[in-house]
């Protein structure tokens, strides 16, 4: 990607191609319902949580400066 955008910098032509990813991953898989609770818990209450703790702090951060 840098390579990329000096290239377009220096008003060069280049192919910039990014490869696909093979098909034949193997997929998450979710054995039981409380490995399904711990991510639905993590997704929807621990990380908001976190990010809105971030903001309030950094927001009572600034305006105590």
């Amino acid at each position: 990607m840098l390579l990329k955008c000096i290239s377009w910098l220096s008003d060069e032509e280049d192919n910039f191609i990014i490869p696909g990813k093979l098909l034949n991953g193997s997929p998450l898989m979710i054995e039981t319902m409380k490995q399904a609770r711990l991510i639905i818990i993590l997704v929807c209450v621990v990380i908001p949580l976190l990010i809105f703790g971030t903001g309030i702090f950094i927001f009572i951060k600034r305006n105590n400066l």
